[in-house]
């Protein structure tokens, strides 16, 4: 008995001591640093790309995504929107190539980026005003993104269901 609880703290010992964080170089650490200063830069001006990792159903199951082309570009003068949409409309699609995923490009638009602290993320709110489709009346784009790169985008319109991305940015 005293054998099998002496091999028991040593996993247990083990164990832990490798779960311990990792603990970064300052050459890492200046390298991670200069990373979030970009990232922050790119939210700021804006001129950045934001790519989906998993999508979110208001109602419904988290799937990941595969898709090259899925993304949302932002600059100053475009945006240029490329998503894949899962959930239900109010209204029936018309066109289902073009209505069903989020597809379009706006040139006028309203850009505004807020730092919430106690989450150390960047609070930003896009709301097109030539969207091009009664499918995207009134759609609204929140990300929420950390300085690292990584964060999320909920986006909702008067004519779908709410849904969310996991993703970064670069």
């Amino acid at each position: 008995m005293r054998k099998f609880l002496g091999a028991l703290f040593l996993c247990q010992l083990l164990f832990f001591a490798g779960c311990k964080p990792k603990v970064l170089t300052p050459a890492q650490q200046q390298a991670k640093q200069e990373r979030e200063l970009k990232n922050v830069a790119k939210l700021q001006m804006p001129d950045f790309t934001f790519t989906p990792n998993s999508i979110s159903p208001e109602f419904g199951i988290t799937h990941t995504l595969m898709c090259m082309d899925c993304n949302i570009i932002v600059n100053q003068k475009r945006i240029e929107a490329n998503m894949p949409y899962l959930g239900h409309f109010y209204i029936q699609p018309t066109n289902f190539h073009w209505d069903v995923p989020i597809r379009f490009v706006s040139d006028k638009f309203f850009y505004a980026v807020t730092y919430i602290q106690d989450q150390n993320a960047y609070n930003i709110v896009i709301k097109p005003q030539d969207a091009g489709s009664i499918m995207n009346d009134n759609i609204t784009f929140n990300f929420l993104i950390k300085p690292d790169g990584s964060g999320t985008l909920s986006v909702k319109s008067d004519n779908r269901d709410e849904v969310s991305y996991d993703g970064t940015i670069r």
